[in-house]
């Protein structure tokens, strides 16, 4: 076992997110950063990252990226920034979506009237 965080006590937090493909990309990014600077516990060095992670079934997926100095408060400090994501993204129309699948019957039973 590594202990990556000896003698400093910073660590960092990643959220992922999904955003629909119809979203624009460039304004995703920017209210995802703009989450990670108003958070008063998130670090401004080393300096909050987003990117897109990688290309799911229903969605971008986007990866926020950010530093906190204090590891006992993790947990409540991810979940502030989550419902400040939603938040954000409310106000902003950003879609988060869910996955839907579409079913096709090749051989339909016709129904009797």
């Amino acid at each position: 076992v590594v202990n990556w965080s000896h003698g400093d006590p910073k660590v960092r937090i990643d959220v992922e997110v999904g955003v629909s493909y119809s979203s624009d990309l460039d304004k995703v990014i920017k209210v995802l950063k703009q989450v990670a600077v108003e958070h008063p516990k998130v670090l401004k060095k080393p300096e909050p990252e987003v990117y897109l992670w990688e290309f799911g079934d229903s969605s971008w997926n986007m990866k926020l990226l950010v530093w906190i100095k204090d590891p006992y408060h993790f947990s409540k400090i991810k979940s502030e920034i989550n419902c400040s994501i939603v938040r954000h993204f409310r106000e902003n129309n950003i879609e988060i979506p869910f996955p839907q699948r579409d079913v096709n019957f090749k051989n339909a039973i016709p129904q009797n009237q």
